[in-house]
């Protein structure tokens, strides 16, 4: 399933964009009970956390 993932600069350690929203994509690997699994298009597998999409540090959507 393809998804479309923001996460907050500061919980990737950018500190010079520390106030930015970075926006990857990818597809969902598997759910575990507290984050996401997502393999980028460069292979990397990005993990996200439920907790950061419910204090809005992270936003997730699905594309179709």
């Amino acid at each position: 399933m393809k998804v479309e993932f923001w996460l907050d600069a500061n919980l990737l350690g950018i500190r010079e964009k520390k106030d930015m929203l970075l926006r990857r994509t990818g597809t969902l690997v598997k759910e575990y009970p507290h984050f996401y699994a997502i393999r980028t298009k460069t292979g990397y597998i990005t993990c996200v956390n439920k907790h950061d999409l419910i204090c809005g540090q992270a936003k997730l959507e699905v594309l179709k």
